[in-house]
């Protein structure tokens, strides 16, 4: 903002202001072939201070003046003729004020470019003298802006200057001025600290012309930006509780932050910012301002923050949900799909320098597109700073459907508290699963990799299977799957579930196969070799064998029928018995599960009971 630095550089004289070249006024220079020195005035002196610089706009909306405000320090009415207006930098301009032109004792004046600051004729703002050929440039930060006045000599001295130095690359916005909050002293407003932008406020509007706003107190006491609420002074006054990564097409992104607090808080020039977490790239930044929307989160609420790039969703099906938001960070936030990312919410302190208030870590490349719509939400027993730090307090929104477009459904609960993250059941213990079916010599004249296995639950409670492993073991080496689901695999008491290979295009869509887990393509079930198929989950030692099944295909060509476990022998010792398992004969059994699928002139047929007992005969 402001320096004193380049100040410093200037002070020559009279406690610490320059003196600038000698003011001749009236007729030719003193000491000239025709001296008369009838024609030379010389004004009273304005004592250095007297006159001090208290409002600066210099970056107004288009076609509207530069100005500066002057306060009037002193108990007598100062005449500004004589003064000079300079500013000076990479470039500089002087203009010296002529005519009358004074500052009341205690009050304002106003310099500019126009002979009103307002409409044509509006007394309010008008301007004691019009300058020409000044223009302030606040991105230049060797410019200074410098009032010199009369020092009683016949020439003039610095009575007030004010340097731009922007404070950390922040400067006021378009049509907002600089204004000075402390006390109008000629040594205060050398503070940076002291100055401020004329906020978005009823009291700060001074004039709007063709739509467009100014704002700044011309001609009266400064007024800084009045929070809604405290500032953020400590990491978890606001948290991150939930976030749309990858909502449905139409709808925004969008993310939930929670004030835990009893007071409001207001976020303004609070910063959003989204980054890798490898630093691969540069963060997208976002800087909240009270102009784009709401800013205030009352004690114990929430606010919706979301994203400006999109469209409104066509239909709203619930009108409660904030779906559009409270305020609409810019377009240059846009979350990422893929790998691990940071948002981040940071604001600034009084005491100068900033502080993060909350910071979160996603990675939707761990929930896949199968989950477009449903947003991520934090479990309300983590709802602190760093409760929601740890990915495993995180879920996909079990809430309710939000909004319906085309594509899919949006899930989850915008500006309302979150429901909790379901509780992933036991892991079953060795026995209470077994191996129940098992399709390896799948017709393969057309379609691909139409595998699939089943098991049963003999247990007396649902298991979870998420985090469980699937292994094919030849013996040679091992192949292995570990089951994981955003929303959980859960398998109920008495349930055979089928599992199935992601890659069975046609018995998964085409043929409905009715199934509760696909598993990856770089598991293969042998067809003509000995290969064992073994389930492990997690237990209090490590990964426990819950049920393994040993076969040998290589001399059987039954295609397109499953291999089954007899209803009779399901039990972890019977699906041991090489005699309890079967290829039931299709002239024979008719079977509650069949998928044929014609390609050309060519049929392939896979049938069995996935979901259902065995039919050994």
């Amino acid at each position: 903002m402001f320096s004193t630095a380049r100040i410093d550089v200037l002070s020559k004289t009279l406690g610490g202001f320059a003196l600038v070249p000698l003011l001749l006024l009236g007729g030719c220079p003193s000491g000239g072939p025709n001296d008369d020195d009838d024609n030379v005035t010389i004004f009273d002196e304005v004592p250095v201070g007297a006159l001090v610089i208290t409002e600066i706009q210099a970056d107004p909306e288009p076609n509207r003046p530069e100005w500066l405000e002057l306060f009037n320090t002193t108990d007598a009415t100062i005449n500004l003729a004589g003064c000079q207006v300079a500013t000076r930098g990479s470039t500089e301009n002087e203009f010296v004020i002529t005519g009358e032109a004074s500052v009341a004792a205690g009050a304002y004046a106003l310099l500019g470019a126009a002979e009103f600051l307002g409409e044509d004729g509006d007394a309010a703002y008008a301007t004691v003298a019009v300058w020409t050929g000044i223009s302030m440039n606040q991105n230049d930060q060797s410019e200074l802006v410098e009032l010199a006045c009369p020092n009683g000599n016949g020439g003039r001295s610095i009575t007030d200057v004010v340097a731009f130095d922007p404070l950390e690359g922040w400067l006021p916005r378009k049509g907002h001025s600089w204004q000075l909050s402390g006390a109008p002293d000629a040594g205060a407003n050398d503070d940076a600290t002291a100055w401020c932008e004329a906020p978005i406020q009823a009291n700060t509007t001074y004039v709007t012309i063709d739509g467009q706003p100014e704002y700044g107190t011309p001609g009266q006491p400064t007024q800084c930006e009045q929070l809604g609420g405290n500032a953020p002074t400590s990491e978890g006054d606001v948290v991150i509780t939930e976030i749309a990564v990858d909502p449905c097409g139409g709808t925004k992104e969008w993310f939930e932050l929670y004030n835990p607090g009893t007071t409001d808080i207001d976020l303004r020039r609070c910063q959003i910012i989204d980054v890798p977490v490898d630093g691969s790239s540069d963060p997208d930044v976002h800087t909240i301002d009270s102009e784009r929307g709401a800013t205030v989160i009352p004690a114990g609420g929430f606010a919706v923050f979301n994203s400006s790039s999109t469209a409104d969703p066509d239909t709203t099906l619930n009108p409660a949900a904030t779906v559009t938001g409270d305020y609409p960070y810019a377009n240059g936030i846009s979350f990422k799909n893929t790998d691990n990312q940071y948002l981040i919410l940071e604001c600034p302190l009084d005491a100068g320098g900033t502080l993060e208030v909350d910071r979160i870590l996603y990675n939707w490349g761990e929930q896949g597109s199968g989950f477009k719509g449903r947003s991520l939400s934090v479990d309300p027993a983590e709802w602190t700073a760093e409760g929601n730090d740890s990915l495993g307090a995180w879920c996909l929104s079990p809430g309710d459907t939000y909004v319906s477009n085309k594509e899919c459904a949006d899930v989850g609960t915008p500006g309302t508290a979150n429901q909790s993250c379901p509780v992933p059941p036991p892991y079953p213990a060795a026995g209470e699963l077994v191996f129940t079916e098992l399709m390896a010599l799948s017709q393969s004249i057309v379609g691909t990799n139409e595998e699939w296995f089943e098991v049963k639950s003999l247990g007396s409670e649902s298991f979870g299977l998420d985090g469980c492993t699937i292994e094919l073991d030849d013996g040679v080496e091992i192949d292995s799957h570990v089951i994981a689901f955003a929303l959980g695999v859960t398998i109920t008491p008495g349930e055979y579930m089928v599992m199935v290979k992601s890659s069975a295009a046609d018995t998964i869509d085409t043929c409905s196969i009715p199934h509760g887990y696909e598993y990856g393509t770089n598991l293969n079930l042998s067809n003509d070799a000995p290969e064992t198929l073994r389930l492990l989950c997690p237990g209090t030692a490590g990964n426990v064998v819950i049920d393994e099944l040993s076969y040998d295909f290589g001399t059987s060509d039954p295609r397109g029928v499953a291999w089954q476990l007899d209803a009779s022998s399901e039990s972890a010792v019977g699906n041991d018995l090489p005699g309890a398992w079967c290829f039931p004969d299709p002239t024979i059994v008719t079977f509650p599960w069949i998928c044929s699928i014609t390609a050309g002139e060519d049929t392939g047929t896979n049938q069995g009971t996935p979901g259902v007992g065995g039919s050994c005969q």
